[in-house]
């Protein structure tokens, strides 16, 4: 599982999405749609997320983030530490499982936080 470090704005974060160029990031490879990953941003706040979107420009490669529930600094450690133990791909319900296992709610449905 991926960590994205993303900006959220306050129409972002009432958005409950964000979009994240690829090229601002330290990924070492493209997010896939429906790829789950774990955000933290300027404030610190780690929170679920999927890729809703992709988009493409000649420059580079936009992804949108759909943001879901708040996971405390302890919890997601555990989940990426689990995710890249595994040593599978970072499926869905691979991630789902992980962060039900930590107590984040409901996360099938990654459901909007403020």
């Amino acid at each position: 599982m991926e960590m994205v470090h993303v900006e959220l704005t306050t129409f972002t974060r009432r958005a409950g999405s964000v979009v994240v160029a690829h090229g601002t990031t330290d990924l070492d490879r493209g997010l896939e749609p429906g790829e789950t990953v774990v955000t933290r941003d300027q404030d610190g706040v780690f929170r679920a997320a999927f890729v809703a979107d992709l988009d493409f420009d000649l420059e580079d490669t936009y992804y949108r983030l759909s943001l879901g529930d708040v996971i405390h600094l302890d919890e997601a450690h555990l989940v990426v530490a689990s995710a890249l133990e595994a040593g599978d791909p970072p499926t869905r319900a691979r991630v789902e499982n992980l962060l039900a296992e930590v107590g984040v709610s409901r996360p099938g449905h990654l459901r909007r936080v403020p």
